[in-house]
C-alpha cells in the first residue's frame, strides 16, 4: 500500500522534484506523529495509520 501511495504522489512535480532525504525526513515525520497520536488515545483505527505510516517512512527511507 505505501508503494502505491508513492507511486500516486510521484505524478506531481513537488514530489518527484523532492531531494531523497526531504521525503525520507517526511515519511520519519509521519511515522512519529502517528506513532504520538495512536499511543494518547488508542483505537485500531489510530494504530492502523501508525503502521501505515511506518510502512510509509519505511518505503521512502
Amino acid at each position: 500500500m505505501a508503494e502505491a501511495a508513492v507511486a500516486f504522489a510521484g505524478r506531481f512535480p513537488s514530489w518527484r522534484e523532492a531531494e531523497p532525504e526531504a521525503l525520507a525526513a517526511f515519511g520519519t515525520a509521519t511515522a512519529a506523529l502517528w506513532n504520538e497520536i495512536a499511543d494518547e488515545a488508542e483505537a485500531p483505527w489510530k494504530r492502523d495509520m501508525a503502521l501505515h505510516a511506518k510502512a510509509l517512512a519505511h518505503a521512502l527511507g
